[in-house]
Protein backbone atom coordinates (compact mmCIF):
# COMPACT_ATOMS: atom_id res chain seq x y z
CA UNK A 1 0.00 0.00 0.00
CA UNK A 2 1.65 3.17 -1.32
CA UNK A 3 -0.64 5.48 0.69
CA UNK A 4 1.26 4.95 4.18
CA UNK A 5 2.92 7.06 6.30
CA UNK A 6 6.16 6.05 5.60
CA UNK A 7 5.87 6.81 1.74
CA UNK A 8 4.89 10.60 3.18
CA UNK A 9 8.13 10.46 5.04
CA UNK A 10 10.40 8.62 2.36
CA UNK A 11 9.21 11.93 -0.15
CA UNK A 12 9.70 14.58 2.46
CA UNK A 13 12.86 13.18 2.80
CA UNK A 14 13.54 13.15 -1.04
CA UNK A 15 12.42 16.47 -1.25
CA UNK A 16 14.72 17.56 1.09
CA UNK A 17 17.27 16.84 -0.69
CA UNK A 18 16.18 17.97 -3.95
CA UNK A 19 16.02 21.43 -2.67
CA UNK A 20 19.81 21.29 -2.54
CA UNK A 21 19.96 21.74 -6.26
CA UNK A 22 18.02 24.99 -6.64
CA UNK A 23 20.89 27.41 -7.28
CA UNK A 24 20.39 29.61 -4.12
CA UNK A 25 20.75 27.13 -1.61
CA UNK A 26 24.39 27.01 -0.31
CA UNK A 27 25.61 24.77 2.19
CA UNK A 28 28.17 27.26 3.39
CA UNK A 29 28.94 30.76 2.61
CA UNK A 30 30.97 33.49 2.97
CA UNK A 31 30.43 36.68 3.86
CA UNK A 32 32.75 38.76 1.40
CA UNK A 33 35.32 37.00 -1.35
CA UNK A 34 38.72 38.16 -0.92
CA UNK A 35 40.73 38.96 -3.83
CA UNK A 36 43.30 36.28 -3.93
CA UNK A 37 40.01 33.65 -4.37
CA UNK A 38 41.16 31.76 -7.77
CA UNK A 39 38.40 31.99 -10.56
CA UNK A 40 37.58 28.06 -10.78
CA UNK A 41 37.49 27.77 -7.35
CA UNK A 42 34.37 26.64 -5.59
CA UNK A 43 34.29 29.79 -3.05
CA UNK A 44 34.67 32.38 -6.22
CA UNK A 45 31.12 32.75 -6.05
CA UNK A 46 31.14 33.04 -1.92
CA UNK A 47 28.71 29.86 -1.92
CA UNK A 48 29.41 26.42 -1.50
CA UNK A 49 26.62 24.04 -2.72
CA UNK A 50 26.53 21.10 -3.92
CA UNK A 51 27.21 21.74 -7.87
CA UNK A 52 30.59 22.67 -6.99
CA UNK A 53 31.96 19.18 -6.52
CA UNK A 54 30.72 16.41 -8.84
CA UNK A 55 31.30 13.36 -6.47
CA UNK A 56 29.05 15.44 -3.53
CA UNK A 57 26.17 16.33 -6.41
CA UNK A 58 26.31 12.34 -7.79
CA UNK A 59 26.01 11.14 -3.81
CA UNK A 60 22.84 13.63 -3.49
CA UNK A 61 21.07 12.39 -6.64
CA UNK A 62 21.96 8.47 -5.30
CA UNK A 63 20.31 9.00 -2.39
CA UNK A 64 17.33 10.44 -3.88
CA UNK A 65 17.07 8.10 -6.24
CA UNK A 66 17.51 5.38 -4.22
CA UNK A 67 14.52 7.03 -1.80
CA UNK A 68 12.05 7.13 -4.52
CA UNK A 69 12.61 3.46 -5.11
CA UNK A 70 11.94 2.33 -1.58
CA UNK A 71 8.61 4.47 -2.22
CA UNK A 72 7.71 1.63 -4.46
CA UNK A 73 9.19 -1.30 -2.61
CA UNK A 74 6.19 -0.96 -0.23
CA UNK A 75 5.56 -4.83 -0.33
CA UNK A 76 9.32 -5.88 0.80
CA UNK A 77 9.73 -3.76 3.78
CA UNK A 78 12.85 -5.73 4.93
CA UNK A 79 14.44 -4.07 1.80
CA UNK A 80 12.89 -0.79 2.41
CA UNK A 81 14.54 -0.47 5.68
CA UNK A 82 17.74 -1.58 4.10
CA UNK A 83 17.56 1.40 1.45
CA UNK A 84 16.60 3.35 4.24
CA UNK A 85 19.98 2.72 6.26
CA UNK A 86 22.35 3.21 2.73
CA UNK A 87 20.56 6.44 2.16
CA UNK A 88 21.32 7.75 5.76
CA UNK A 89 24.79 6.31 5.37
CA UNK A 90 25.12 8.36 1.83
CA UNK A 91 23.53 11.42 3.69
CA UNK A 92 26.07 11.32 6.54
CA UNK A 93 28.92 10.73 3.42
CA UNK A 94 27.55 13.88 1.82
CA UNK A 95 27.95 15.84 4.72
CA UNK A 96 31.36 14.51 5.77
CA UNK A 97 32.75 14.79 2.27
CA UNK A 98 31.40 18.63 1.92
CA UNK A 99 32.66 19.79 5.26
CA UNK A 100 36.25 18.14 3.91
CA UNK A 101 36.14 20.02 0.66
CA UNK A 102 34.71 23.23 1.87
CA UNK A 103 37.79 23.15 4.90
CA UNK A 104 40.15 22.52 2.27
CA UNK A 105 39.43 25.76 0.20
CA UNK A 106 38.73 27.66 3.41
CA UNK A 107 42.62 27.01 4.09
CA UNK A 108 43.91 28.75 1.19
CA UNK A 109 41.96 31.65 2.11
CA UNK A 110 41.69 31.78 5.36
CA UNK A 111 41.72 35.38 6.34
CA UNK A 112 39.06 37.84 8.13
CA UNK A 113 36.63 35.72 6.50
CA UNK A 114 33.08 34.35 7.99
CA UNK A 115 31.61 31.61 7.46
CA UNK A 116 27.80 31.51 7.10
CA UNK A 117 26.15 28.23 7.53
CA UNK A 118 23.23 27.81 4.47
CA UNK A 119 20.15 26.14 4.43
CA UNK A 120 21.67 23.18 2.57
CA UNK A 121 22.85 21.34 5.59
CA UNK A 122 19.57 21.84 7.30
CA UNK A 123 18.16 20.43 4.76
CA UNK A 124 19.83 17.29 5.02
CA UNK A 125 19.43 17.22 8.90
CA UNK A 126 16.04 17.49 8.22
CA UNK A 127 16.17 14.81 4.94
CA UNK A 128 17.58 12.48 7.63
CA UNK A 129 14.89 12.83 10.50
CA UNK A 130 12.21 12.32 7.82
CA UNK A 131 14.37 8.82 6.76
CA UNK A 132 14.52 8.17 10.44
CA UNK A 133 11.21 8.53 11.00
CA UNK A 134 10.34 6.55 7.63
CA UNK A 135 12.63 3.51 9.08
CA UNK A 136 10.87 3.44 12.24
CA UNK A 137 7.16 3.06 10.99
CA UNK A 138 8.43 0.68 8.21
CA UNK A 139 9.67 -1.12 11.22
CA UNK A 140 6.43 -1.12 13.03
CA UNK A 141 4.37 -1.96 10.04
CA UNK A 142 6.95 -5.57 9.57
CA UNK A 143 6.47 -6.01 13.69
CA UNK A 144 2.62 -6.09 12.92
CA UNK A 145 2.43 -7.80 9.99
CA UNK A 146 5.20 -11.08 12.03
CA UNK A 147 2.96 -10.67 15.05
CA UNK A 148 -0.23 -11.54 12.65
CA UNK A 149 1.59 -14.19 11.11
CA UNK A 150 2.26 -15.82 14.29
CA UNK A 151 -1.38 -15.89 15.33
CA UNK A 152 -2.75 -17.95 12.09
Amino acid sequence: MIQRVQTIFLVCGAAMLGLLFLKPLSLLGINQVPEQVAVGSMLADGNYSISDNSVLLAIVALTILILIAAVFLFKNRVLQIKLGKISLALIAAAIVLSLFHFWQEYQSVAEQIQILPGFGYASMVVAIVFIVLAIRSIRKDENLVRSADRLR
